[in-house]
Parts: C-alpha cells; structure tokens; sequence
C-alpha cells in the first residue's frame, strides 16, 4: 500500500492505526511496516504518525453519546462492561500504556455519563497455550449474572467500527452466553461513518501535521 500511495504521486502521508490504545505490538507493528516499506521506496515519502488519542475530546464525546443512548434505551440499568481487545500478555512490552489507557478511557467515559460501578475486559483473544491479557469477557460475564445482574451492556471502546470481533464476539458469541445464563447482554452503537468520528480523524490528522496546511501543489494522504 506504501508502494501505491507513492506510485500516486503522494508526498506526504499520515498514519492512523485505528485503536486508540497505543503498544509496540500492535500499533507499533502498523507503524513499522511503513517505515519499512516507505524506506525501499526510491524517493521515500515524508510521513507523519497519529499521536496518543484515546483521551481526545471527540473520542470521548462520540462514546459518551453512544453510552448514554444505550442506557436511555434500557428498561433497567444494566451493568456496563468496557472492553478492549485483548493481547498476547508476554509479548506486551511492559513500558506500553495499552492497558493503563484503557482504563483512563473507560474511566473518563464511566466519569461522563455518571456511572459509579463499572467493569472493564478484554474481547477476542487468540487460541494456543498463550497467555492473553484479562479479565476476559466471558469471565466478566458469567461473574456478573452469577450475582444477580440480569441485563448487561458492553461498551467495545478498543474499536470504532462494526466487524468480526463485534459483530461475532458480542453480538452472537456473547449474546447468547449471556441467554444460556439467563441474562441479556446488549452493546451499543459503533462510531462507523458518525460524523464525529470523522471530525476526530480530521484533527488527528492536523496534529500529526503540526497543524500546518500542506503547500499548493503537494499531495498528502492518510
């Protein structure tokens, strides 16, 4: 896709791994994939990278929304689980805030809306003897109804738009756990094409830039 974009005529780039938690296994990965492709180019392109974004005014304010109407929409207050997808934990750096920035966001969100109790997992981890980072959600899950909570609502915010990890993990996978326990576990809304979505990629775009407009002439893409 580097080769491409150059192919284009682009001069200038952004990169926006779309997770809002930062690690050097994951975001990272996305990160040196395109150093590398972009340093075999002949005439390499000038990139710039997305900084840390999962505290951003926006991105709080597009799950803030979502939050609050899935609650509105409730017959009952639910349980709120926030989730994230989970990695291998060996192979996470410990110096990476990705877990620790999960928190931040998930409080900050549970901050918002008024929440007290809240609860936080992680979705989607891979198979093997591997050791995934936890709690995972069906632990979370069966923990929750074993107690007596019969409606539960996940907040997937490591993900900002419908797909196999949401639209297989929790809508099927999760739901019907939840109905084999006799509880009723509900999601909310992804960001998907919200105009608030867009308008966080527009301004993490102009602060990889530094805020400068790019010159008449040059072709920047993201």
């Amino acid at each position: 896709r580097v080769a491409r974009i150059a192919e284009e005529g682009f001069e200038r780039a952004v990169a926006i791994p779309l997770s809002p938690f930062r690690s050097q296994l994951a975001t990272g990965a996305y990160h040196r994939v395109v150093k590398e492709a972009n340093a075999r180019l002949a005439e390499p392109i000038h990139w710039c990278y997305a900084g840390d974004w999962h505290l951003h005014p926006i991105f709080l304010a597009l799950w803030q929304r979502r939050l609050e109407d899935a609650l509105l929409g409730s017959p009952e207050p639910p349980a709120v689980v926030f989730t994230n997808h989970s990695l291998p934990a060996q192979e996470l750096d410990p110096a990476d805030p990705y877990s620790t920035d999960f928190e931040a966001t998930a409080g900050a969100l549970a901050k918002r809306c008024g929440l007290t109790v809240w609860y936080t997992a992680y979705q989607s981890a891979g198979g093997g003897k591997t050791m995934w980072l936890g709690p995972a959600l069906g632990h979370v899950l069966a923990e929750l109804i074993g107690t007596g909570h019969p409606s539960i609502l996940v907040v997937p915010v490591g993900f900002v738009m419908d797909h196999l990890e949401v639209l297989y993990d929790l809508d099927v996978d999760a739901a019907q756990m939840g109905r084999e326990l006799g509880a009723t576990v509900t999601r909310t809304l992804m960001p998907n094409d919200d105009p608030l979505l867009i308008a966080l990629l527009t301004d993490i775009v102009r602060t990889a830039c530094g805020g400068a407009r790019v010159k008449r002439g040059a072709k920047t893409a993201t």
